[in-house]
């Protein structure tokens, strides 16, 4: 390794072990990237890689971020698997499109999304990909359309069915929202940010038990993101549950101590 760090061991996995894991690291690549926290994501999109993971934009991102890292033999491999065998003009599309999305230049990767669907109008993750473009973009409703286009390609895959739950979201239909992260969950119950954003919709209603339900999942999966334990913080505190909260204080403020940022996320 030239720095990434330590790394799974693919071969002693079963198969659906293997992806189930692979999709996860996928996911939390996108998180990290979402937040700026380069190394992270390359961590991640490594992991996603060496447990077999078939995504052109998990390899392409690793290439660009292993360039940016140093990681010069993480880069190089990714590369010489992306070029060989050729992808289809399509996953050679959509992964520019990921790409363009991730530099923020939307134009280019909204261009670059409707070849991919073009060329192969069967291609569920170019679907997704142009989902996450039109979103950013804020053009919801033809967001939707294309997501819903990935699941009815791929209805088994989590992370659609949770950024179908992300745009139900930005467009207020909560309960449908809701019924989408439960889809992931059911999925891919080990996703804590399906949790985390149900959670946000239960505080958005006051509902505050299934707030506290939601986010304690969240926190079973993943305890050491900030914003996790600010929202689930903020449900202690409405329901005067001061003994937890108290608790869970403690538990931040040795986080901010040791560099974390903590959020809290209000209700509108």
């Amino acid at each position: 390794m030239s720095g990434s760090g330590k790394t799974v061991k693919a071969g002693k996995l079963s198969r659906r072990k293997q992806e189930r894991q692979a999709l996860n690291w996928t996911e939390r690549g996108d998180v990290a990237l979402n937040a700026n926290d380069r190394a992270a994501a390359a961590h991640a999109y490594l992991q996603a890689y060496q447990l077999g993971s078939a995504s052109s934009v998990v390899r392409l991102n690793l290439i660009v971020l292993g360039l940016e890292l140093g990681w010069v033999a993480e880069a190089s491999n990714a590369l010489k698997n992306f070029m060989s065998p050729p992808f289809p003009a399509s996953q050679a599309h959509n992964a520019m499109a990921s790409y363009g999305l991730q530099q923020g230049n939307y134009e280019q990767a909204r261009e670059m999304a409707d070849r991919a669907v073009a060329l192969d109008s069967g291609n569920a993750e170019a679907w997704n990909i142009r989902c996450n473009v039109l979103s950013a973009m804020q053009n919801r409703s033809e967001a939707l359309m294309s997501v819903d286009r990935a699941i009815a390609l791929a209805p088994q895959v989590s992370d659609f069915h949770y950024n179908r739950g992300l745009v139900l979201q930005s467009l207020e239909r909560w309960d449908e929202a809701l019924r989408a992260y439960e889809h992931s969950i059911d999925l891919n119950p080990h996703w804590p940010y399906a949790y985390l954003n149900s959670a946000n919709i239960y505080v958005n209603r006051r509902d505050w038990p299934r707030a506290q339900v939601a986010m304690e999942a969240a926190l079973a999966l993943d305890r050491q993101t900030h914003y996790l334990l600010g929202s689930w913080l903020l449900t202690l505190m409405f329901q005067a549950k001061w003994e937890g909260l108290l608790e869970g204080m403690q538990e931040v403020l040795q986080g901010v101590e040791a560099g974390q940022r903590v959020t809290l996320l209000l209700p509108i």
